[in-house]
């Protein structure tokens, strides 16, 4: 499912840093938590979950800490209007 998500979010936005983040950060994160929960669930040893919760949760570290890195949400296309000058107060 978080692979099928991810593949759609990018068909949907391309590589924008903040579209991508709203998609996919949630899943993530509930897949960290079914990941690290699976092992309980199956009454058996399942270290690949604890793999997959590790890729997952580093994955989850970098995207939370590039909330903090500049990343324009509006690029700007074409001349525009220019800059509009303001009158000086008398």
């Amino acid at each position: 499912f978080l692979l099928a998500t991810a593949v759609w979010a990018v068909a949907d936005v391309g590589l924008e840093y903040w579209p991508l983040f709203s998609r996919l950060f949630m899943f993530a994160v509930i897949g960290v938590v079914v990941a690290l929960v699976y092992p309980l669930l199956a009454g058996k040893p399942a270290r690949g979950a604890y793999g997959v919760a590790a890729v997952l949760a580093l994955g989850v570290a970098v995207a939370a800490g590039n909330m903090f890195v500049a990343h324009p949400s509006v690029k700007p296309t074409g001349a525009g209007p220019g800059i509009t000058p303001v009158a000086t107060a008398d």
